[in-house]
C-alpha cells in the first residue's frame, strides 16, 4: 500500500462504518493493528495516570475521608480532585445458602430478603451426560454476542 493511498486513523475516525466498510482488507488490516496499539498504550497511560494521582492525593484523601469508602473532593492550585473510594462487596455462597436454609426453616420467606440466582458454568455444562442436560435445556438460553473481528495477515 503507498503511503498516498494510506488511511490515517484521524481519517479513519472522520469516516462513516458504511464507508469503512469499502476500504480493502490491507488497510482495515493496518488500521486494526494502530488501533490495537492505541488502546495498549492508553491503557498503559490510564494506569500510569491513575498511579500518579493515587501517590500525589491519596493520602490526603483518606485522610478527609469519613471512614473507609466514598467520595472527596481536593483543591490544588485552582483544580478540584474527586477522589471516589467505592465499597466492593463479595458474599460467602456456602454461607448464605445456609442462612437462607435457616430462614426458610423459620418460616420466613426467603425471597423477601436475598436474590438467589442459580447458574450452570458452560464447560460444565457440555460435560453433562445428554439426559441430564436434557433436564434442564428448558431453563438454559442461549444468546448470541455482540460480533468481535480479529484480522491476520494470510
Amino acid at each position: 500500500m503507498s503511503l498516498q493511498n494510506r488511511v490515517t486513523l484521524e481519517d479513519f475516525e472522520k469516516m462513516s462504518a458504511s464507508d469503512a466498510s469499502h476500504l480493502p482488507p490491507d488497510m482495515l488490516f493496518e488500521i486494526e493493528g494502530e488501533v490495537i496499539e492505541l488502546d495498549r498504550r492508553s491503557k498503559d497511560l490510564k494506569c500510569r495516570l491513575s498511579a500518579a494521582l493515587n501517590l500525589k492525593y491519596g493520602d490526603t484523601a483518606d485522610g478527609e475521608r469519613k471512614g473507609d469508602y466514598g467520595k472527596v473532593r481536593i483543591v490544588d492550585a485552582g483544580f478540584v480532585i474527586e477522589c471516589n473510594k467505592p465499597k466492593s462487596v463479595d458474599w460467602d455462597s456456602d454461607g448464605l445458602r445456609a442462612f437462607a436454609k435457616e430462614l426458610a426453616e423459620q418460616g420466613e420467606r426467603t425471597d423477601e430478603y436475598l436474590k438467589i440466582e442459580i447458574s450452570v458454568p458452560e464447560q460444565a455444562y457440555k460435560n453433562w451426560p445428554s439426559g441430564l442436560r436434557a433436564q434442564v435445556d428448558p431453563f438454559r438460553t442461549e444468546k448470541a454476542g455482540k460480533p468481535t473481528y480479529k484480522m491476520f495477515r494470510g
